[in-house]
């Protein structure tokens, strides 16, 4: 899905199993969101977060939405628990291609559960 508002932009998925009922683990995930520097602290964020959020529950019956966000981005994680999600460290290794070297990457998983 992806949603454009002047000044921003949210590109993200739904995903699951619907094959599986004892797998039914759909979830919304956030790849990208980019509001630009004018337009930030004005609701643009929240605008976007809700669009994922509401096509996650309401089309797809989803259990929770996540995203992955560098601990270093302090203002980021801060907004996003702003917005009610929750914070994880994890750690991760990513494959680069075309020479594939693994590059190890803090992260934090940031969720937003159904209530």
């Amino acid at each position: 899905y992806q949603r454009r508002v002047h000044g921003g932009y949210l590109l993200g998925k739904v995903e699951g199993d619907k094959n599986n009922d004892e797998k039914k683990n759909w979830h919304g995930h956030v790849t990208a969101i980019t509001v630009a520097p004018e337009y930030r602290r004005q609701g643009f964020a929240r605008y976007l977060m809700d669009f994922l959020e509401s096509i996650t529950d309401k089309k797809h019956n989803g259990w929770f939405v996540d995203l992955f966000v560098r601990p270093s981005n302090k203002i980021a994680v801060d907004m996003y628990k702003t917005l009610g999600y929750d914070v994880y460290p994890v750690s991760y290794t990513h494959l680069t291609l075309p020479t594939i070297y693994s590059v190890q990457i803090s992260v934090v998983a940031v969720s937003l559960k159904k209530k």
